[in-house]
């Protein structure tokens, strides 16, 4: 059931209609299969997966997201304290986001 969703969004995306009939639908599940396959083989530990979610989705909702709403809500013409610390809270994020990945997929290397 789980492949049903995704099968309907990428059949949406690339050809357009809700589902293909016969042959389309069940190219279109082998190949959600494969690729389920190929990512299994290439990644067998699902702990890389779940600390790339974690240091880029905990970074964005923490630092990234908030620092851009602060810059938003101040406006274009506006130069204040605000802002420059809305700022500092996207270049701190972006910076910990980066150092989360790095340390995922170059330091972590056993």
């Amino acid at each position: 059931m789980l492949n049903w969703a995704l099968r309907e969004t990428i059949t949406k995306a690339l050809f357009g209609v809700d589902m293909l009939p016969g042959p389309g639908f069940l190219m279109v599940s082998f190949s959600i299969l494969a690729v389920q396959y190929a990512v299994s083989i290439l990644f067998p530990s699902v702990w890389t997966a779940m600390s790339l979610t974690g240091a880029t989705a905990a970074v964005f909702v923490a630092y990234i997201l908030p620092g851009a709403l602060i810059i938003r809500v101040e406006g274009p013409g506006q130069f204040g304290a605000d802002k420059v610390l809305g700022a500092v809270c996207v270049g701190m994020g972006a910076l910990m986001g980066i150092v989360g990945v790095l340390n995922t997929l170059v330091f972590s290397r056993q």
